[in-house]
């Protein structure tokens, strides 16, 4: 699975916590685990996928703090948070870091 570059499991009742094993697969392009109960916090280990371009993760239950490690994913260009549970945390500056940042939604958070 190191070689694996995109995971669309979107609208399937996946529930639980974000496995933190899920960004060890470094070649990941694409993350899309929107429309599921998944719930918690975003993990750290977000900012360790360097090829992530698309983190997709609305429509769920996450919550807490955005991860300053999150300004660490070089590559991500399009980041999808609406319709998520009670997300907090200071924006700027994990996001001012995302250089190649091209799309952000953040609503009804």
């Amino acid at each position: 699975l190191t070689t694996l570059e995109v995971i669309h499991l979107e609208d399937n009742t996946i529930s639980g916590k974000i496995p933190t094993q899920l960004f060890n697969l470094t070649s990941l392009r694409e993350i899309d685990l929107s429309s599921n109960p998944i719930m918690g916090a975003i993990p750290t280990e977000v900012g360790s996928v360097r090829n992530l371009e698309i983190l997709q993760l609305d429509n769920s239950l996450i919550s807490g703090l955005l991860p300053t490690e999150l300004g660490d994913a070089p590559s991500l260009k399009e980041l999808y948070l609406d319709g998520t549970g009670l997300l907090s945390g200071t924006l700027i500056s994990e996001l001012g870091r995302l250089t190649s940042l091209l799309e952000l939604v953040i609503t009804s958070t």
